[in-house]
């Protein structure tokens, strides 16, 4: 059953404003290249080559970071250098397996690699940086492309390819509180006559963190081998590993009106036992196959197999209960096994009868397993008015004036699992998709194109709880639409309007009908966004310039129901509006002289509350950002006895946020302060196979909150940001 908290978080919007696609000449920018995501790839990655379409034609706009901007940012954790997009907002690090979670423009979004399903709970299934190509962000609902997705949008994790040069990098890291990074990426170029190239990635990281106790460790390898048996059939074949180990040390109180107690900073250590740990591994199987039967007509078969593992004992959270002091924390141990499986097969015929219609259609099956446990001990400590009715082993109380943090090292209660502790929860879950999809792309003129799609999802859900021995069995289908026409009514200027939907499934059952027996299960939360923009290239493309607004509404979520008491049902509202508005500029201006600008505006508004007080109406249901700003540039040394020295430097601004004091309460009840972030770097190229840089993130040591508890709530647990962290690297190619 999905509650209050399913009102106030998830979401969607309907954007794809491009932070790349900027032609430009400099070999080492921190800009993509147009070439890069046009259909130039062999093989299907991307979100935007299923058709043969420019990427200035798409109706929509995508966010893209190639690999140059990932490596010129220099930040730690995968997926960080999204930060410096429009509308997308870092929120939170999952038991601080470095592998970040995002809301985009105040929706949460759904993270795949190679554009299908990525298991990440707890971040053990995350991609690492020595795999990725580059970023790729859609933004808003995008069932079009996987079906059921968070309406926040895609972001899409692009790794890399064979090439046909025979290649060897080797670069080095470290930094700020014992960092260490070592990075192997090795190409053997062509062999085999030609028909086939092989890729080998590997890396070893020790991130450590200002407190001195908490750590990451993360060893990871991926060979791939790519096979061109004619010019008409290829095939592709990778297997990635990733082991983490994690000491987190999680989540600290803050008081009912969102203040910090003074006696917390980003340096301070709240977490589990002393050197208790978050273990796991995971393995990632994608293969692909193409075959061009004609020169017009291509059949693609994808698959991927993901297994991930982790173990884990850690802090889950600090809880004021609605008191100034003392705050509540616990302690949970607990075991998570994933697997999913991915086929998905499509035929594309392009020019079909008239060379301006390309037509593809597809099917997808996916089958995903997953069994949590979760030991909690029932006879802990229950804070007097808490109305909590239990609480977990390890339970410790802290007094948040005068905090006694030696007392974390051994807890009160802290017992190993045995006859005492009970598994209160330990489910066994598997969801199979079947789904069919068909686009459409249209120009009938050099100065229109339409691009349309239709995507058919039925899911089954089957839940078993082993502890009650209860098994829930749901269905879910939806039928999801996409639309929007791009005009070009003079060269390099791309006006564009779209439509999209998104859906997600969720669990709970309405009242039945008069007359209906039996339960009736809530339909999927569906998400509805319009948009239009302009995109247009400056300079002969040095520069390029693009504009987006917005609406995004969520409807049908599934609350509780206010007049139930007994029965457990719900009711859905239409529950949330997300508007707004993004600006980008940005390109190369000279030789020496690049910069990007980008901002973001969200108006965000809850619009139907029955079980909470009329006036929540209109209050802003999101912990985003109303505002996102970024501004990066560099300059390079063009002559002189240090020609090619690249220095630059950037800021980034997160607005204040909204936040809630307590249970029952829209989010516009306390406010959470913005920052600023200043990051500066400097590179320079030794001669052809060696480059040094270095890079200064938080540059003024900001103490800023990077998590603002659970959904923005008082009674969930908050995370600072990272402090100043100096990196230096040292690169090697051959």
């Amino acid at each position: 059953m999905m509650g209050l908290k399913s009102v106030l978080m998830g979401g969607a919007a309907m954007s794809l404003i491009t932070q790349t696609a900027l032609a430009q000449t400099s070999p080492e920018s921190d800009l993509v290249v147009d070439e890069v995501i046009e259909v130039t790839s062999k093989f299907q990655n991307s979100l935007v080559n299923r058709l043969p379409i420019e990427i200035e034609k798409v109706p929509y706009s995508i966010d893209v970071l190639d690999r140059d901007f990932i490596d010129e940012r220099g930040f730690i954790r995968p997926l960080e250098a999204l930060q410096t997009l429009p509308s997308v907002f870092l929120f939170g690090d999952e038991f601080s397996s470095g592998a970040p979670f995002f809301l985009v423009r105040g929706f949460e979004a759904s993270i795949l690699v190679n554009n299908r399903p990525e298991s990440n709970s707890r971040g053990i299934g995350r991609r690492d940086n020595a795999f990725v190509e580059r970023y790729e962000v859609l933004k808003g609902p995008a069932s079009i492309s996987l079906g059921p997705v968070l309406p926040g949008g895609i972001i899409n994790t692009v790794t890399k390819l064979p090439t046909a040069e025979r290649s060897f990098d080797f670069e080095v890291r470290g930094g700020s509180f014992g960092t260490f990074r070592v990075e192997a990426d090795a190409n053997t170029g062509e062999f085999f006559n030609g028909k086939l190239t092989a890729r080998l990635t590997a890396a070893y990281e020790n991130n450590e963190f200002a407190n001195g106790i908490e750590d990451r460790q993360v060893t990871a390898i991926r060979p791939i081998i790519a096979a061109e048996f004619s010019p008409s059939t290829r095939a592709r074949l990778s297997v990635a590993y990733r082991s983490l180990g994690v000491t987190p040390g999680l989540n600290f109180p803050v008081f009912r009106d969102g203040t910090i107690p003074t006696a917390f900073d980003n340096r301070t250590y709240f977490g589990p036992p002393s050197r208790s740990s978050t273990d796991g591994d995971d393995v990632f199987v994608d293969s692909e196959i193409q075959h061009e039967f004609l020169d017009d007509l291509k059949l693609t078969i994808r698959g991927s197999y993901q297994d991930t593992s982790f173990d884990y004992l850690n802090t889950q959270g600090f809880y004021s209960y609605y008191q100034e002091n003392p705050a509540l924390s616990y302690d949970s141990r607990g075991s998570f096994d994933e697997r999913v499986l991915y086929v998905d097969g499509q035929l594309a015929w392009t020019n079909v009868g008239v060379d301006w219609v390309d037509v593809v259609i597809g099917g997808t099956y996916q089958d995903t397993d997953s069994d949590q446990t979760f030991l909690l001990d029932f006879q802990g400590l229950r804070p007097e008015g808490s109305g909590f009715g239990f609480s977990v082993f390890g339970t410790r109380q802290l007094d948040l004036i005068n905090p006694d943090f030696t007392s974390f090292a051994v807890p009160v209660n802290f017992a190993e699992p045995n006859d005492g502790v009970n598994v209160t929860n330990n489910p066994f879950e598997n969801r199979r998709l079947f789904s069919a999809y068909s686009e459409v792309n249209l120009q009938p003129t050099e100065w229109l194109n339409i691009l349309a799609g239709v995507r058919f999802d039925d899911l089954r859900t089957t839940v078993e709880d082993l502890f009650d021995g209860i098994e829930t069995v749901s269905n879910t289908d939806n039928v999801s639409f996409r639309i929007g026409s791009t005009l070009t009514p003079i060269e390099d200027i791309n006006i564009y309007a779209s439509f999209a939907e998104s859906f997600i499934p969720q669990a709970g059952i309405v009242e039945p009908p008069e007359g209906v027996t039996g339960q009736v299960a809530v339909g999927p939360e569906t998400a509805r966004s319009i948009e239009v923009g302009v995109k247009v290239k400056l300079f002969d493309g040095r520069l390029t310039a693009r504009a987006a607004v917005y609406s995004t509404r969520r409807k049908n979520v599934a609350i509780d129901d206010p007049n139930d008491q007994f029965n457990g049902f719900v009711i859905t509202v239409d529950a949330q509006r997300n508007r707004g508005f993004e600006l980008f500029l940005g390109g190369q201006v000279t030789d020496a002289i690049d910069f990007t600008l980008s901002y973001g505006y969200l108006d965000a508004e809850l619009l139907e509350t029955p079980n909470l007080a009329q006036e929540d109406v209109g209050a802003t249901p999101t912990p985003a950002p109303q505002h996102t700003f970024s501004a990066y540039g560099s300059y390079t040394v063009q002559d002189g006895p240090v020609e090619g020295l690249k220095i630059g430097g950037g800021v980034r601004y997160i607005s204040e946020r909204f936040g809630t004091s307590g249970f029952g309460q829209a989010l516009g009840d306390i406010m959470f302060p913005g920052y600023t972030l200043v990051d500066g770097y400097a590179s320079y190229r030794i001669n052809d196979n060696y480059k040094v840089q270095l890079n200064v993130n938080n540059l003024l040591d900001n103490e800023y909150l990077e998590e603002t508890g659970n959904s923005g709530r008082t009674r969930g647990g908050f995370n600072f940001g990272e402090p100043r962290v100096i990196l230096a690297t040292l690169n090697a190619s051959f």
